[in-house]
């Protein structure tokens, strides 16, 4: 007797690709710009930049904004071991974003603030440069030549 379902797929096979993560581009996390809770030190950072190296690099920015969550709510004593922890759920499919969620909306909150300050300060810079390049009318030499006119 098989212990295939009608859709051909065994019954553990079938909850494990349930829990998988979502399929998304895989984008390494080599070489990217993480955003780290701020009591992460550089030795620290390191460590976890290397964690971060064997998975997809939004899904590692995600489980940094957890582990500032956490962070942020009780005393994490091992933030290395914390999202090793995160990590191997995610890498089980078990990981839920939850205390991240306010963390990323913060930051996106943030850089939109600061994007929207650079471009009004571009805008400005400009403007100025419009002004700088106008040619300078010399009201006065033109009001004396209308007067020898008259």
């Amino acid at each position: 007797m098989s212990s295939r379902s009608d859709t051909g797929l065994s019954p553990k096979s079938s909850i494990e690709s349930s829990t998988q993560p979502p399929p998304q581009k895989k984008v390494s996390a080599k070489n990217a710009c993480f955003v780290f809770p701020k009591k992460i030190g550089p030795a620290v950072k390191r460590v976890m930049e290397m964690s971060l190296s064997e998975i997809d690099v939004l899904c590692g920015q995600e489980l940094l904004d957890e582990l500032d969550g956490r962070m942020k709510i009780s005393d994490v004593k091992n933030p290395i071991r914390y999202l090793e922890s995160l990590k191997s759920r995610y890498l089980l499919g078990t990981f839920q974003l939850e205390l991240g969620v306010q963390v990323k909306e913060n930051r996106e909150r943030l850089a939109e603030r600061e994007r929207s300050k650079n471009d009004v300060e571009r805008n400005i810079d400009e403007k100025n440069v419009m002004r700088k390049s106008e040619p300078t009318i010399d009201f006065k030499n033109i009001i004396l030549k209308y007067r020898a006119q008259k």
